[in-house]
């Protein structure tokens, strides 16, 4: 899977870029199909916004959470991401 993160309005560090990558990486073993991950971080005073775009087989999944951190945001948003996962999975494997 091809993780790609966008930095709005500021320029994201290394050690960041790579724990966001860990942490959509875990995703692939509720789903390990995923084609790609787009993550945006808008970085806000106080409010850290980071949404999450995953584009699997015909369909693309998005969950968007604000927090203090991006870790924390991106935390959550991989969460609500896990949900939607195995709902789409259940869809899409029923027999």
């Amino acid at each position: 899977m091809k993780v790609t993160v966008e930095a709005r309005h500021f320029k994201a560090r290394d050690d960041l870029q790579s724990k966001i990558e860990k942490e959509i990486q875990k995703l692939e073993k509720y789903f390990p199909r995923i084609i790609d991950a787009h993550v945006i971080l808008d970085g806000k005073q106080a409010k850290k916004e980071a949404t999450v775009k995953l584009q699997v087989p015909e369909q693309v999944l998005v969950a968007t959470e604000t927090a203090v951190r991006f870790e924390v945001a991106v935390e959550s948003a991989v969460d609500k991401l896990k949900v939607q996962l195995q709902k789409y999975k259940e869809k899409r494997y029923k027999h």
